[in-house]
């Protein structure tokens, strides 16, 4: 027993040793520290369309579209990219747990039988070793341990890289399903203008129909001319011809939204109707951006640059902890017999503990080049997340701009089809006292219904542009689940 006690005694040592090298031994690598941002305080462009309030995670619901809520409550369960990226994400969550196991000794259990066959012409001949058969059974059991000190921090910063990507992904699935909601509700809104369009066009056409029957009348009794009823055919023929495309991206945009769903297009022609949703446009109020400050937080872009940043930092201590020495506590503890009986007697205990010390002399010049290789990474990942950062701003001054000005069209436009509308009223009770003819009434209408169709393509613009504006400001619309993923929730 003397033996054993001895070996765990060795370990006892080894172990405070080693704990008490790792506490007053420098950590390879720099410690990471996050880049501080220097951002406006206040917004370039200014609206009232806006407003300094935080906006809320599920900003699509202010369009208030019971349609629109299912489509994107339908994407987060069933969109096949976002569930690419949930598998990532454990993935990454994985690794983390095999860097975490580094920490912890490497143990193998073991057991086995042999026969020895000794030679008789060998170095000790087998005839001449006093109670050892030539042909001898040999009995073995036990554990062998190695553990690796974390002497400079190495397996540590690994464990800081994989917890830093593993933060990287969660904030990349946040990216993706931010983009696919904004997707989502981009291409609901150009399917419902689409269809008011197609509307819009549709009174265009009845316009051309009847003012091309009236042509013909007028023809028929010699107040008009061949030319004129050409004219009209060429009117009307040239507004039919606008119907098609419309016609055709209305389908297409069903088919991008049955992806972005993840359903077959057939399972979802159904469920969408166009008749009563263009009877209304969602709209957009006033819409939440909070302040610069606050987007640069609740961006996941920026986060996961951050984050990325984190991970090249640590990956640098790792390649540097490579250059460094390396100590390797090994411990073996069992039982050897060539009697079986006797395999489990104090007497067959069998053990060695010890330290063993490496260090790389040749090919350091392949390890330094590693450690440079990775500085040049945490580099570009620093430049990566302050073009991130400049980007995220940039897209919210130029969405802030561009949301107010559609505004602007649309208030524009509005006025000008009430305008044109007052013309068609004066139009027709003119028509009816006699003062104007009936050309006057068509050309009154045919001026409302292209007013409605730029209306429709103003609406539509609008509604597109408050998307692109929720979606520049960060507000992503599941981080409870991402940060649940986190902790393998």
């Amino acid at each position: 027993m003397i033996g054993q006690n001895s070996i765990a005694a060795g370990c006892c040592l080894l172990l405070a040793l080693a704990a008490k090298g790792c506490a007053s031994l420098p950590q390879a690598g720099p410690d990471y520290t996050q880049p501080e941002v220097t951002g406006p305080t206040e917004w370039t462009e200014s609206s009232n369309r806006v407003s300094p309030l935080n906006p809320e995670s599920q900003w699509w619901r202010i369009f208030n579209d019971p349609v629109l809520d299912s489509l994107v409550a339908d994407a987060f369960a069933q969109n096949y990219d976002l569930a690419a990226l949930r598998a990532n994400l454990r993935k990454a969550r994985a690794l983390r747990r095999k860097a975490a196991g580094r920490h912890q000794p490497n143990v193998n259990a073991g057991a086995g039988a042999q026969l020895l066959s000794r030679s008789e012409n060998g170095l000790i001949p087998a005839n001449d070793t006093v109670g050892l058969e030539a042909d001898t059974d040999l009995y073995d059991a036990g554990f062998d341990a190695a553990w690796e000190v974390d002497l400079f921090g190495g397996t540590h910063r690994s464990i800081e890289a994989a917890g830093a990507r593993l933060e990287a992904s969660a904030e990349n699935l946040e990216v993706a399903q931010l983009s696919t909601t904004a997707e989502i509700a981009r291409t609901y809104i150009e399917l419902i203008g689409f269809e008011r369009q197609r509307i819009a066009h549709n009174q265009i056409v009845t316009v051309q129909e009847q003012s091309t029957r009236l042509v013909e009348s007028r023809l028929t009794v010699g107040a008009a001319r061949q030319s004129d009823l050409d004219r009209a055919m060429s009117h009307l023929l040239r507004a039919q011809a606008k119907l098609p495309p419309l016609e055709a991206e209305a389908r297409a945009a069903i088919y991008r939204l049955a992806v972005l769903t993840g359903v077959r297009p057939d399972q979802l022609s159904g469920r969408i109707d166009l008749a009563n949703s263009a009877a209304a446009l969602p709209g957009a109020n006033t819409i939440d951006i909070g302040s610069p400050a606050g987007v640069l937080r609740a961006r996941p872009d920026v986060r996961g640059a951050e984050r990325l940043l984190a991970a090249e930092t640590a990956d640098t201590g790792v390649a540097e902890a490579d250059l460094l020495p390396r100590l390797t506590l090994l411990a073996t503890a069992g039982v050897e017999s060539i009697d079986f009986s006797d395999l489990f007697n104090a007497a067959s205990f069998a053990g060695s503990v010890g330290p063993r010390l490496s260090l790389p002399i040749f090919g350091r010049g392949r390890l330094k080049a590693q450690v440079d290789a990775e500085r040049a990474e945490a580099e570009a990942a620093l430049a990566l997340y302050q073009q991130t950062v400049l980007r995220a701003l940039e897209e919210t001054e130029s969405a802030i701009a561009r949301y107010g000005r559609a505004h602007d069209i649309v208030d524009r436009l509005g006025s000008a089809r009430a305008h044109a509308a007052e013309e068609l009223a004066v139009s027709r009770i003119r028509y009816k006292a006699g003062e104007d003819g009936y050309p006057a009434v068509l050309d009154s209408e045919s001026n409302l219904a292209e007013i409605n169709i730029e209306l429709t393509e103003a609406e539509k613009s609008l509604r597109t542009h408050a998307v692109s504006l929720m979606k520049a400001v960060g507000g992503a619309p599941s981080a409870d689940s991402s940060r649940s993923a986190l902790s393998g929730s």
